[in-house]
């Protein structure tokens, strides 16, 4: 990508968001069979995007209920 680009690889694969949604898929995309890993990115992006949600919720309210039954005891 670099040497397509003609810009040095530290310009072209920076930290953040930019790794994951302009290299990775333009990486992808010149991978043979490019649509079958596109939607295995699209679904490791899902899927980790839904479990740290999930997972933070669940997190929280289970404190809160804790915290709750603690009080709510004395």
């Amino acid at each position: 990508m670099s040497e397509i680009s003609g810009r040095a690889i530290k310009d072209v694969a920076e930290q953040g968001s930019t790794l994951v949604f302009i290299v990775y898929p333009e990486a992808i995309a010149t991978m043979p069979w490019a649509p079958v890993w596109a939607v295995c990115f699209f679904l490791m992006l899902l899927t980790l995007g839904l479990d740290s949600s999930v997972i933070d919720f669940l997190f929280k309210n289970q404190l809160r209920l804790f915290f709750f039954i603690i009080v709510w005891r004395k």
